[in-house]
Parts: C-alpha cells; sequence; structure tokens
C-alpha cells in the first residue's frame, strides 16, 4: 500500500505564509471596519457590534451542526451523503 502522507518539505514557508494571511484576512477586515461604523453607529456601536457577533456565534453554529451531518470530503472512507440516508428520515419511515 502506497504511502498517503504529506511528503517531506512539501510545504515550505510562502505556503504557510500565504494560508496564515487568507485565514486571517476576514478578521481583519472586521476589525478595519469598526471605525467606519462610527460614522453611521454612533453611540449605538457597540450594541452593533454586540448583533455582529450574535450573528457570527449563529453562523460558526451552524456550520459546526453541518459539519457534524456531512461526512468531510478529503476522508478517503467517507460516505456519499446520498448514500447514507439522515437519522430522523429513516426514523419517520417506521
Amino acid at each position: 500500500m502506497a504511502d498517503t502522507g504529506l511528503r517531506r518539505d512539501a510545504v515550505g514557508l510562502r505556503e504557510v505564509l500565504f494560508q496564515s494571511i487568507t485565514d486571517m484576512a476576514p478578521g481583519a477586515a472586521i476589525a478595519a471596519s469598526i471605525p467606519a461604523g462610527v460614522a453611521f453607529a454612533g453611540g449605538a456601536l457597540p450594541l452593533a457590534v454586540v448583533f455582529a457577533l450574535i450573528a457570527c456565534l449563529f453562523s460558526a453554529w451552524s456550520i459546526g451542526q453541518l459539519a457534524r451531518e456531512l461526512p468531510a470530503a478529503t476522508t478517503p472512507s467517507a460516505s456519499s451523503p446520498r448514500s447514507t440516508p439522515h437519522p430522523a428520515s429513516t426514523a419517520s419511515r417506521a
């Protein structure tokens, strides 16, 4: 059986640097937009940031739920979601 691991030195400084930048970019854009929000929200800016945080938490929660239901695309042994019915759909058929 062939070795399926990552070969030695396959990921260099350039790859890690750009992965880090793309990982941090959304958060940096949000942090940079808060001062621009002062002109529109004024004294309500803290409340607007709290509402945005709640929206982000709901999004993160729903992505977590989706990840729990769908198998990882990179897992070789992962089955297709179409071939494995959702537990709730099989319970209603009984």
